[in-house]
Parts: C-alpha cells; structure tokens; sequence
C-alpha cells in the first residue's frame, strides 16, 4: 500500500515538470538517512513521506515493508529491442513509434535541452520527449561517450518497454530502472545511492548518469541529465528543458542546488 502512494506522489511531481560489491561486478552504496554537516545535498533513497509535524514536511524515512518490492522492481529482467520488436505487431505502438523515432535521425551527443528541435521531435509512449525524454536522453549520452552506442529510436523502444511509470509515457521513466538496461546490455557499472559517492566520481573525471528531485521531497519534479569531464571541466548536458548546449560547472551542487533530493547515480564500474 506504501508503495502505491510513493508511486502515486511521483506521479503527481511529474505532471509538474520534466519531470560493497555485487555478484554483477558492480559497486553500489546505500544513503544515509540524515544527511551530516558536510553533506548539503539531500538523498531520495527513502519510501515514504513523514508528516507528523510541519518540521518533518520534508524529511523521508525508510518502509522496511516495501524494501523488498522496490529491489525486485529495480532488478527487473529488461528485455531490448532485439529480443522483443520482430516479435510486436506491426500496429504495436511500440513499432510505431519505433519507425517514428528512427526517421527523426539523432546523431552524436545531446548537448542541448529536450525542448529543441530535433530531439523534442521524438516520442516516449504517448508523448514527445520534450516533458519526459530525460532518462533516455542520459542514457543515450552516457553509451555513446562510453563506446557503447546505442541507436537513439532503439533506446527508446528499451524505456518504452521496461521503464516508463505509467502506461501512456507521461510520467517519463523510472531512473532506478536503468540498471536493468547495463545488465541487459552486458555493461559494467557502478550504481551509486549516496551523493557522496556521485560527487567523488565526477570530481575523478567519470561519466555520470544523475537522477535527482528538484525539491526536497518526493512530490517535486525529477530530472535526470549526463555529466562528462573534458581537459578538467565538468559538463551537464540536458541541463534544463530549453537548454541551448552544455552547462560548465565545479561541483555537485551547482548542478542540482542545495534543497534537491538526490535519487540515483551511474557510473563506469571501479577496476577491480
């Protein structure tokens, strides 16, 4: 039941806006509860809402209960494009907006924001990337910087079919989900929950997925954008909607401010 409403207040901050080593080889962190002194940028890994009094407003804590439905829905088994188009009908909606995406002609990064032309020309479900294409965008960006590109309207179909919160692609995507995506790709990674650990990998010069809320409770809108280093400067692509190129920055919260929830991090896997 908690989890429902968690769901249910993602979805309503989304129709406001764009919204220890495992067996795989990766890294993963668990955030801390209370963020410390040193720490300004709060964490979204929590599953409920406490309003017990106006203090607690925006403060999370953890619903032990709905811990173990969160991991099984996070390590789905994502199926691609290649196991699953030839097998849709050709009025699947998918396979449209397959063929849509694939004569839009997205080439090389995308640096701007989701709002221009060509790639608010895209569709996610129902609707046009330009609300909801975040994750797929940071995605995109992430694989091709990695060596490991992956056409853009293939991409797509992927979130379409495994990652979107609700059936009609208003609500964008889960980033949670796109360890799903690494998995089903064979890509090694790290998947960081604590933005201590985001902020060291991009101070290293590592390539980065971030997903965060732009407020500090779950009920405010998400977004998620690709983060690279070059001759030393770091750079955060998609940074908002209408985003004309790539935004210089130093630290992590310049990025997503002091009063954003940080919800999830990727990076290239640590060497062993």
């Amino acid at each position: 039941m908690m989890k429902r409403l968690v769901t249910v207040a993602l979805a309503v901050c989304l129709l406001a806006g764009c919204k220890g080593k495992t067996d795989s080889g990766r890294t993963e962190t668990s955030a801390p509860l209370e963020t410390t002194e040193t720490t300004t940028v709060q964490t979204a890994e929590t599953t409920t809402v406490q309003t017990t009094s106006a203090a607690a407003e925006d403060s999370l804590a953890p619903d032990d209960s709905s811990q173990a439905d969160e991991e099984a829905e996070e390590q789905m088994s994502w199926k691609l494009f290649e196991e699953l188009y030839q097998k849709l009908p050709a009025d699947d909606r998918s396979v449209r907006n397959y063929q849509r995406n694939q004569s839009v002609g997205i080439e090389g990064f995308i640096e701007y924001g989701q709002a221009n032309a060509p790639v608010c020309d895209l569709v996610l479900g129902d609707v046009s990337f330009s609300g909801v294409g975040c994750e797929v965008i940071a995605a995109y960006n992430y694989l091709l910087y990695t060596g490991n590109a992956r056409d853009m309207a293939r991409l797509a179909f992927d979130f379409e079919q495994n990652a979107m919160f609700d059936k009609s692609g208003k609500l964008g995507s889960n980033p949670r989900k796109i360890r799903g995506l690494f998995d089903a790709l064979g890509i090694a990674y790290d998947r960081y929950l604590d933005p201590d650990d985001c902020r060291k990998a991009i101070e290293a010069g590592k390539p980065v997925i971030l997903s965060f809320h732009t407020g500090r409770n779950v009920f405010s809108p998400l977004h998620t954008v690709f983060i690279m280093t070059e001759d030393g400067e770091h750079y955060v692509f998609n940074r908002y909607n209408e985003s004309e190129g790539r935004y210089g920055f130093e630290t992590l919260e310049d990025i997503i401010g002091n009063d954003a929830l940080f919800i999830v991090a990727y990076t290239t896997a640590s060497e062993v």
